[in-house]
């Protein structure tokens, strides 16, 4: 089995994970080689703290670049991008303070197609070269916080801003060269999760319903004929996360506003104030996985794996094009599970283990491994490779993270992992047991593959 680097949209550079959560699709599969743990090999760790919180990293050629933005409740907010020694985490240039507004929030970052990196933080965009000098600026059109950011394939950016409850927020479609805007579209309702793209359709999460969105000749308009309301009004559930797209459907979960995301959004700027440690779901009910089809939006399969209430889940599926399995979570209560995804769209568990994860599970395809975090308590954490298959441990390690993690892995340059915290950088490394020798590509997983 091959890297998907050719799957990439022409609108990113090319190469792995240059995008957040590895593309558009918002994957979070790899385009390198997998890990290839077996018997014997063993996990070592290193890290480095910067005391700000770091969201993402992305990939231009062998260059890993770190978003971040300061703490919750900093009295003078900036965001930054760092590049980073893959190997020692060590600073190897930053880029001046860039500007967001005041605003503390997740943000966008990717590589564009054109070489340079975009981040948008708060209510504001920027372009850097390289060498992370700002090539331009922009303020956006509203003043709340933006938190998607996807590069289409003509080369411009769509990005959205986050609303409260009530409101309704705007896709922006923005030049990628000055940074002008070409146009904007309102979204019906409020959104919290980071929308997704599958080609030139783009997928917005909404206070009760996802939206399409589809991008023509540079024009934007939304498909009025496509709507997945995921709930009602009174149904007991929350707000939808980040969404995924793949194999033909729209996966999500729901349940993903705790009583401390609703805090961080209360006050102007947006995390100008702490929120209270810990997460407190704002519901009594089970999160639940949801898979839609993106070609009529009415077939529409629902499930609640986790037999626990007050479910909360911190990021959007994982689904593994490769092996039609989708993964799913729950990072308050602890639970994590496979499920197989048949022709006709229908969803069986496969396996289901009392995992705490906070990211979105990194599979590397070819070896058939998830890499997820497992968090004990906020000073306790284990970093865990897992077999797709059968959700078996194949090496974990006690990671030392001083808080859970709030940012995204990406693969390393070799059998090595990078991962981020609210306020450090850690990295993952297979270390190999004795006669191990690197197989064959696409070889390594030593178990059978998923019965079908």
């Amino acid at each position: 089995m091959m890297p998907r680097e050719e799957a990439r949209s022409p609108g990113y550079f090319p190469g792995r994970f240059s995008a957040e959560a590895a593309d558009g699709a918002r994957s979070n599969i790899a385009a390198t080689r997998g890990l290839g743990v077996l018997p014997g090999d063993q996990l070592a760790l290193s890290s480095r703290s910067n005391d700000r919180w770091n969201l993402s990293m992305v990939w231009r050629h062998d260059e890993l670049f770190l978003f971040s933005t300061s703490l919750p409740g900093a009295p003078q907010p900036f965001a930054r991008v760092d590049r980073i020694d893959p190997v020692s985490l060590e600073t190897l240039q930053s880029s001046a303070e860039l500007a967001n507004g005041g605003h503390i929030w997740e943000g966008g970052c990717l590589v564009h197609r054109n070489g340079d990196i975009y981040v948008v933080s708060g209510c504001f965009l920027h372009r850097l070269n390289a060498e992370l000098a700002v090539v331009a600026s922009m303020e956006m059109s509203t003043a709340r916080p933006y938190d998607s950011l996807l590069s289409m394939d003509d080369g411009r950016l769509i990005t959205k801003d986050v609303s409260a409850v009530g409101t309704t927020s705007r896709l922006c479609v923005v030049d990628a060269d000055d940074l002008s805007t070409v146009m904007e579209l309102p979204v019906p309702e409020s959104t919290l999760g980071k929308c997704c793209a599958d080609g030139d359709d783009i997928y917005v999460p909404g206070e009760h319903s996802i939206f399409r969105f589809r991008y023509r000749r540079s024009k934007l308009s939304r498909d009025t004929g496509w709507t997945g309301r995921y709930r009602t009004a009174n149904n007991g559930y929350g707000h939808c996360s980040d969404l995924t797209v793949g194999g033909g459907y729209l996966w999500a979960h729901d349940n993903a506003d705790t009583y401390e995301i609703r805090d961080l959004l209360r006050y102007e700027p947006v995390g100008s104030a702490v929120a209270g440690v810990g997460f407190h779901q704002s519901f009594d009910t089970p999160c639940r996985l949801h898979r839609i089809s993106t070609k009529d939006a009415s077939d529409h399969v629902m499930v609640a794996p986790f037999d626990l209430f007050a479910g909360w889940p911190s990021a959007s599926p994982t689904f593994v094009a490769e092996h039609l399995i989708v993964l799913t979570f729950d990072s308050l209560n602890g639970g994590l599970a496979a499920f197989d995804v048949a022709d006709d769209g229908s969803l069986r568990e496969r396996w289901q283990r009392p995992i705490r994860t906070r990211w979105q599970p990194l599979v590397f395809a070819d070896t058939a491994e998830v890499v997820v975090d497992d968090v004990h308590l906020f000073d306790d954490a284990n970093i865990v490779v897992l077999d797709l298959f059968t959700g078996r441990d194949k090496a974990r390690l006690r990671s030392g993270t001083p808080l859970p993690s709030d940012g995204r892995a990406t693969p390393g340059p070799s059998r090595d992992v990078v991962y981020l915290s609210s306020s450090a950088i850690f990295r993952m490394s297979v270390v190999p047991g004795p006669g191990w020798a690197a197989p064959a590509f696409g070889t390594a997983h030593p178990l059978p593959p998923p019965d079908r």
